[in-house]
């Protein structure tokens, strides 16, 4: 505590009981003093000195603690619960008043009455500005009881007698649920609850309504989600069951100012009875019209929840949802025993966008995404006449036509070639040596070497080709004065082509045929020299 004391030097003052001592400031010159009064209203200390007459100075005198007092008694005990009403210790001083300096620690142990109990909690706590307050002090038993409050030099004190009793503070499962689950279905076994007290005893209540929920795992609990106990504090369910995707959860049960519970882990490892269809695999997106899908679809058996049901022989059909198509191929597919079917040849016939429809019983159907379907039209070229020759289409286009007209046969492959409607297809014709080009007919007209074609039907282009061996020197040498009706006007372009080339087919182009090979034997010779020539 603190002092002052009057010497032959002056007051000199000390606040940590004479540990430690200091001359008190003020203008006190440095002489004897005589005798000191001290007057607490003003905090004024007055020193008579020898010979200098009556000074005075302003000291602040705090006054120790010396016991310890119960502000606020404990109260509201109930077995194994924090104290409703927690207790709160000052320490005050002599004269009963707060010692607001003082941070002593006060410590509290139990006094049994009657009955038996252990304290727990925080039991020693630092006093902040002369006051101790305890927050989760509790008492694990039932009776009577006080609390001794204890602090080192300081006098205790103990606190007015308090009742602990038994009532219900927290939830204990008794019968966890199932480990292991099916989804929708309830559990085999079903939790039970115990109301209990903080000391872990049962207790005896009926009407307390019991609440239980999903706390991990999500999904939605089935069944009565409520129970509420009997006389004997217990509460069973009846008829729990989790729906959702497979995988673990766990069980919350909750009632109104009870401690919670939370179950064990309940495995939802098993899916329920199938509902709905889902598409795993859809089918192409793009395809060919009454071409089956590159990329055939395939379809899972599910429950309510999304989960794969596993179940064999479940016969899925599959039709046309949206679009004026039909479907074609094998339109019904069969489950395997993991509840998947897929299909093998479905196609669509028709073109435009489309989707599918799949179904079975009762079952939720499942519809396709978009598949847009093309059309595919064939062209075909055709060949004529005793000559040879090509016909190929434009580079870069796939399936190509490379066709080989041999004797005005066409070849067996590279004739014929499937394609998507409106494509341009561009073909060119190109003789052999001895063979001359003569016309198109079909789809393509003309005699030039090049003709176009845009597919939007079947289309067959057919080619004409003269062989130079069929040219006889009677048919040339009776076309000359003629109409040129026993020669084909292109035939007759063809020979002057390779003649002298005047635009005209005479003479010259019968001699330039003569002069690359054409072969004449007597009789044609003389069959072709008018009578009066040959005198």
């Amino acid at each position: 505590g603190e002092l002052e004391i009057g010497t032959d030097l002056g007051v000199y003052q000390t606040s940590n009981d004479g540990t430690n001592w200091s001359v008190l400031t003020g203008g006190l010159p440095n002489v004897a003093v005589l005798d000191l009064l001290y007057h607490a209203g003003t905090s004024t200390l007055v020193a008579a000195t020898h010979g200098r007459g009556m000074w005075s100075a302003t000291v602040t005198v705090v006054a120790a603690a010396t016991s310890l007092a119960v502000d606020a008694q404990p109260a509201g005990a109930v077995n194994g619960a924090i104290l409703g009403a927690q207790p709160i210790v000052s320490a005050r001083t002599a004269g009963g008043d707060l010692a607001t300096s003082s941070s002593n620690a006060v410590t509290a142990t139990l006094n049994t009455v009657s009955g038996s109990g252990a304290l727990s909690g925080t039991t020693t706590v630092s006093a902040v500005n002369g006051v101790a307050t305890f927050t989760d002090l509790k008492i694990t038993g039932t009776g009577t009881f006080t609390l001794t409050f204890t602090a080192t030099g300081l006098t205790q004190v103990t606190s007015s007698q308090f009742s602990v009793t038994s009532s219900a503070t927290q939830l204990v499962i008794i019968t966890q649920p199932s480990a292991t689950a099916t989804v929708g279905v309830a559990f085999g076994q079903q939790p039970a609850i115990q109301l209990r007290d903080g000391g872990g005893n049962n207790i005896s209540e009926s009407g307390v309504t019991i609440t239980a929920a999903i706390a991990t795992g999500g999904g939605t609990l089935g069944g009565t989600p409520t129970a509420t106990t009997s006389s004997s504090g217990l509460a069973t369910f009846t008829n729990l069951s989790i729906t959702g995707l497979l995988g673990n959860r766990t069980l919350s049960f909750s009632a109104t100012g009870l401690a919670a519970a939370t179950s064990n882990t309940v495995n939802v490892n098993t899916a329920g009875t199938e509902a709905q269809l889902t598409i795993t695999t859809q089918p192409s997106a793009i395809d060919t019209s009454g071409v089956p899908f590159s990329r055939q679809p395939a379809i899972q058996l599910q429950d309510a929840s999304g989960n794969s049901v596993g179940k064999a022989n479940v016969v899925i059909t599959a039709d046309i949802a949206s679009g004026s198509g039909t479907v074609g191929g094998t339109s019904v597919a069969t489950t395997t025993s993991d509840g998947l079917a897929t299909f093998t040849d479905l196609r669509i016939i028709g073109s435009g966008s489309h989707t599918l429809r799949f179904r079975s019983g009762s079952l939720t159907a499942a519809t396709t995404n978009s598949v847009t379907v093309l059309m595919l039209y064939s062209l075909t070229v055709g060949g004529s006449g005793a000559g040879s020759g090509t016909v190929s289409s434009q580079a870069g286009l796939s399936p190509a036509i490379s066709c080989t007209i041999t004797s005005g046969v066409p070849s067996s492959t590279g004739c014929s070639a499937r394609y998507v409607s409106s494509t341009p297809v561009t073909v060119t014709v190109s003789a052999a040596s001895g063979s001359t080009f003569a016309a198109w007919t079909g789809a393509c007209s003309g005699t030039d070497t090049t003709c176009s074609v845009v597919m939007n039907a079947d289309a067959s282009v057919g080619t004409t080709f003269v062989s130079d061996a069929s040219i006889t020197l009677s048919v040339l040498a009776r076309s000359l004065p003629g109409s040129g009706t026993l020669l084909a006007p292109e035939l007759q372009r063809h020979l002057d082509a390779y003649g002298n080339r005047n635009g005209r087919y005479d003479i010259g182009d019968v001699l330039a045929w003569l002069d690359r090979g054409g072969t004449v034997n007597r009789a044609e010779l003389m069959r072709s020299v008018p009578r009066r020539s040959r005198s």
